[in-house]
């Protein structure tokens, strides 16, 4: 009976694994009768059709296989409308429109063809191995992603076909936009013609120089602080660590996750058997062939390296207490830990003297910056006061007692980010006109004042030469455009109303 069963071990776990499949599709597909629902088992209502709760938690996993996809133009569509404010709404919103792209799709006659749908899952970048259609890694995904969720290929197909009704809706409502030239100068403009200007530059170190700090300042700002003034809680924590062992070639791919997997697993055992009882740590992690490190004590904000640096190891330390001192599994991109707390060094209040230079430091800054914008406001008032006058902006700013700076020639499509401050300057002169001075603009460190000296000619065969892909950029605007108000009109039509708690 045992060589019996052993000859035929492979085929029996095959037969289980397809029964432990088909009980997880049958579970995650199974739905209430909609008549049998209670009202606290409704997630909302679209079209007059209740959704169940575990029918919208269903709807959720897709979106989870549509994230792991990369279907990104049918995620970020569906998921905008409307405009998230929360964590999660963009969520609700992908499974709600979802539903209302699917019925207006039938109701517009649109339908991808299965041709299209195998065409473009064969597209998907994550199947594709030098540029070509690769089965194993479709197998791949099914095995690993889409079956432990209950799902099969019917739902990759379903989220392709989704991709392209969003895309043939699109079309159809885009249809008519057409880009004129007046709009593609426009654009091409903007990006593409070059901009001479010159910068009048404060720094801040410069006025903290001329700023004085009294003891006096310092004690009336030490009293409005003081509750606020506190040296942080530390804490040292006994740390296994399970992580992969250093290799002149790291894992990568299944190797990795095989790897990654084992650590995880045993990681999870010596977590388990830190629950029971008196079980000591350093005996615990030798029988799981690991060792136990301790900390030095560390801030929230400063995980060492006993922990991987990571923030979300510190994390799990600073939620010990000593009532449950052992944590449970800790996960980073790199490795898995099973802390202990080893030691709680209390928040304490600082004393005038321990706080003295951060406080001075403040003041310092505060006043600096006061003074910066004040000259900056004053400097750009007597600028613009002799300009207006009939001198030239190198003269009423060598009369005001500064000498502009001259910004290397650029546009937005060849950007001079080598420059200090580049992102301020370029970004801030897009609203300037010919010889305007910009209001005084903060920086790190310290302030500007813009002048826009010339706008050089635009470069009409540059202009020709980008045509087309401007035109192709305002016409897909254009279709997402009418596609957001579409949805948005559609969703209202959808009469949907979402469960209230």
């Amino acid at each position: 009976m045992v060589n019996l069963m052993r000859k035929y071990q492979q085929s029996l776990m095959v037969f289980v694994t397809f029964i432990v499949i088909i009980c997880f599709v049958w579970f995650y597909n199974s739905n209430t009768n909609p008549g049998d629902r209670s009202e606290a088992d409704i997630a909302g209502k679209v079209y007059g059709r209740p959704v169940s709760g575990a029918e919208f938690k269903r709807m959720a996993r897709k979106l989870n296989i549509c994230q792991m996809l990369r279907l990104r133009e049918l995620t970020n569509g569906l998921g905008s409308i409307p405009r998230p404010t929360a964590r999660g709404e963009g969520e609700e919103n992908y499974i709600w429109n979802s539903v209302v792209l699917r019925h207006e799709a039938d109701v517009l006659g649109i339908a991808p063809t299965e041709a299209e749908i195998v065409e473009a899952v064969q597209k998907i970048p994550m199947f594709v191995t030098n540029g070509v259609y690769d089965s194993t890694k479709y197998t791949q995904f099914v095995q690993m992603a889409l079956a432990p969720n209950g799902f099969t290929t019917d739902l990759l197909e379903e989220l392709v076909g989704d991709s392209l009704r969003l895309q043939k809706i699109k079309a159809l409502l885009g249809a008519t936009d057409k880009a004129a030239p007046g709009e593609i100068r426009a654009i091409y403009v903007q990006q593409y013609q070059k901009t001479d200007l010159s910068v009048v530059r404060l720094k801040l170190e410069d006025f903290k120089k001329d700023t004085k700090i009294s003891d006096e300042d310092v004690k009336k700002r030490f009293e409005e602080k003081k509750e606020m003034l506190q040296h942080p809680e530390k804490r040292k924590v006994k740390v296994v660590a399970f992580t992969l062992p250093s290799a002149t070639l790291p894992l990568a791919g299944k190797d990795r996750v095989i790897a990654m997997q084992k650590l995880a697993d045993t990681a999870s055992e010596l977590s388990v058997a830190m629950t029971v009882k008196d079980t000591k740590l350093d005996e615990a992690a030798a029988k799981a062939g690991a060792t136990v490190v301790e900390t030095p004590e560390f801030e929230a904000i400063a995980p060492p390296k006993e922990i991987g640096s990571a923030p979300e190891a510190a994390a799990a330390a600073f939620k010990l207490s000593s009532e449950e001192p052992n944590s449970d599994v800790v996960t980073t991109n790199n490795a898995y830990y099973v802390l202990q707390l080893a030691g709680i060094t209390p928040a304490k209040p600082k004393t005038l003297d321990e706080a003295k230079q951060q406080l001075t430091e403040e003041l310092n800054a505060e006043r600096a910056a006061e003074a910066l914008n004040l000259k900056g406001g004053e400097l750009r008032k007597k600028i613009t006061e002799a300009v207006a006058v009939g001198k030239t902006f190198a003269d009423a700013a060598k009369e005001a007692g500064v000498t502009p700076e001259a910004f290397p020639t650029f546009s937005f499509a060849e950007q001079k980010v080598d420059q200090p401050d580049a992102q301020e300057i370029m970004g801030r002169s897009a609203d300037l006109v010919v010889g305007e001075l910009s209001d005084f603009t903060a920086t790190a460190s310290g302030g500007l004042l813009i002048h826009i000296d010339k706008r050089l000619p635009v470069d009409e065969a540059g202009l020709e030469k980008e045509k087309t892909m401007i035109s192709g950029y305002l016409e897909n605007t254009k279709k997402e455009a009418a596609f957001q108000q579409w949805l948005k009109e559609r969703r209202i039509a959808a009469g949907f109303v979402e469960a209230k708690g």
